[in-house]
């Protein structure tokens, strides 16, 4: 961060007054792909905000007090700006938009390759396939230009691309795997949808790793999803604490009292009335579409796989039941960053991509025992 603001601002100040024509003339919050669809709006205003502060607005500051200071901004880190300051000074918001958009694209082709190759048993083909439905429910064409969404997915895809390829040798070191997640998701993101980073690579792992012909027990897969949320948890919440000490101490501010305030709000239930207009709210943004229930799509492998447990009455099944505890975990966020999930449902909503995603594979894990409670190796 400190190397970022090191930059003359000279060098990024035309490109940063190019890119405020263009949302001047854009609008703060533009439905560009489905109109009157509040899921897809484009978050013009906070990316808006994202190219300001790359210009200090107190010159007087060196670069460590401008960084700790992002003029005023202190709670956050925003740590996009190690490298959106260097692309101002070669590009503008919309040829920064185009590079995003590439960066997204590769990695999600990556992840999915890496998940029909690498996941053993013939599973990783319907796992990926389920992956690009749950992405796609959450408006997968407004994500990839826009910045203020794109960061947590990159973060999501790198971890599982990591977690996929690198398996066997960080099962040990899971938990340290998600506490570092944790810390990247906090030093990036604007409070956006930062549970996918936890929830999306821990349901690519556990599927993965439930695929091998030694199964984990039930108890003993539900005490590890545990661990790596709490250390996701610590890594997130921890870093952020460390910008707090650390910016209180360079500026001379009080930088607690602030989040402190901020937080209470986010976790407030006095303008929401209740913690359930919260839930519905974003279930309805991710859910619905057009008028369209697209949770239907999530219902039929449900059916398919109700139809097999069934026929075949084999308690084998029961294994997959720790995807649905992850799946639980957005609806646990909405219950306590309640005031903040209540005012910004458009781009909260996305984390329920962790729910749809849970009921996937866990039809896809469930139904692949056979009747003599022995799942079929490829």
């Amino acid at each position: 961060m400190t190397l970022s603001f090191c930059i003359p601002q000279e060098w990024i100040a035309y490109h940063v007054e190019f890119s405020n024509d263009i949302f001047g003339y854009e609008g703060e919050a533009p439905g560009y792909f489905i109109m009157g669809t509040r899921g897809a709006i484009f978050d013009t205003g906070d990316d808006n905000m994202m190219i300001n502060h790359a210009i200090s607005e107190d010159e007087t500051m060196n670069p460590l007090e401008a960084a700790m200071s992002v003029n005023g901004y202190s709670r956050y880190w925003h740590g996009y700006l190690v490298w959106l300051r260097p692309l101002l000074i070669l590009f503008q918001q919309w040829k920064i938009r185009y590079i995003y958009m590439m960066v997204f694209y590769m990695l999600f082709a990556w992840l999915l390759i890496r998940m029909a190759q690498t996941i053993p048993g013939g599973a990783g083909m319907p796992a990926a396939v389920a992956l690009c439905v749950c992405f796609a429910a959450g408006y997968i064409t407004v994500i990839p230009t826009c910045m203020q969404y794109a960061h947590v997915y990159f973060i999501a895809m790198i971890a599982c691309i990591v977690l996929l390829r690198h398996r066997e040798r960080l099962r040990p070191h899971l938990n340290l795997v998600f506490m570092v997640t944790g810390m990247v998701t906090s030093f990036v993101d604007f409070l956006t949808a930062p549970l996918l980073t936890l929830g999306v690579p821990l349901l690519v792992y556990l599927f993965a790793d439930n695929q091998r012909e030694t199964a984990v027990p039930l108890r003993s897969r539900m005490a590890e999803i545990v661990c790596c949320a709490l250390l996701w948890g610590i890594g997130y919440v921890g870093c952020w604490a460390m910008k707090w000490a650390i910016g209180s101490a360079v500026l001379g501010q009080n930088i607690f009292k602030d989040a402190f305030d901020h937080i209470f709000g986010w976790t407030s239930d006095m303008d929401a009335g209740s913690r359930g207009v919260a839930f519905a709210r974003n279930a309805e943004m991710y859910f619905l579409a057009q008028g369209k229930r697209v949770y239907i799509v999530f219902a039929l492998p449900v059916a398919a796989l109700l139809y097999r447990i069934v026929r075949h009455r084999n308690p084998q099944w029961r294994r997959a039941l720790a995807y649905l505890l992850v799946g639980a975990s957005p609806y646990l966020w909405y219950l306590v960053i309640n005031g903040h999930s209540f005012y910004h449902p458009f781009f909260a909503h996305r984390i329920q991509t962790i729910t749809a995603l849970s009921i996937c594979l866990f039809a896809i894990d469930a139904a692949r025992w056979d009747g003599a409670g022995v799942q079929r190796i490829h």
